[in-house]
């Protein structure tokens, strides 16, 4: 039992700091695979995921090139990224409490909780920043840039989850 939670933990833990920090530019915003896979991971391993999320943001801190685009920055917290990295911890909280309660899940569950998940996530951003002083959000390019490529990203989430708990390829 350790062992498989230790193999989930790193199975979570490296997909976020070698897959997630890819970044693709659409529409000149980011596409970055920090939420897909950071939320993917809380679906298929629940706690364990949470616990690989809370490691991914520590690292980040420390200064492990795993932010978007390889990125190293200690000091994150000081940035227009900041809300986003503490609400990856907020909003994957929020999402394991919901995967918990209801864990069979079919696709469109999947998907509007994932849009949900983003949406939160971008609010979570504009007020933490707004709080804590740091640099404004840009609230036209948050709308109407970040959200399209938001609900993009939680339909090919929702359909990675989906066809991959059907599949079986993951034990439980």
């Amino acid at each position: 039992m350790l062992k498989q939670k230790a193999i989930q933990f790193l199975l979570a833990f490296l997909s976020m700091i070698l897959i997630a920090p890819l970044s693709i530019s659409v529409y000149e915003i980011p596409f970055t695979l920090q939420t897909l896979i950071i939320f993917a991971n809380i679906f298929f391993f629940r706690e364990i995921g949470f616990y690989a999320v809370l490691a991914y943001v520590v690292v980040g801190f420390v200064g492990l090139p795993v932010w978007s685009g390889y990125r190293s920055d200690t000091h994150i917290l000081h940035t227009v990224s900041a809300g986003f990295v503490i609400g990856f911890l907020v909003v994957s909280a929020l999402l394991l409490i919901l995967v918990k309660k209801k864990p069979e899940m079919v696709f469109w569950q999947m998907a509007y909780s994932l849009c949900a998940a983003h949406i939160t996530l971008l609010i979570f951003a504009f007020c933490y920043n707004e709080f804590m002083n740091l640099p404004p959000l840009d609230l036209e390019k948050l709308f109407v840039k970040f959200v399209p490529v938001a609900m993009v990203k939680s339909l090919l989430a929702a359909g990675l989850v989906y066809a991959i708990k059907s599949s079986s390829i993951l034990p439980e």
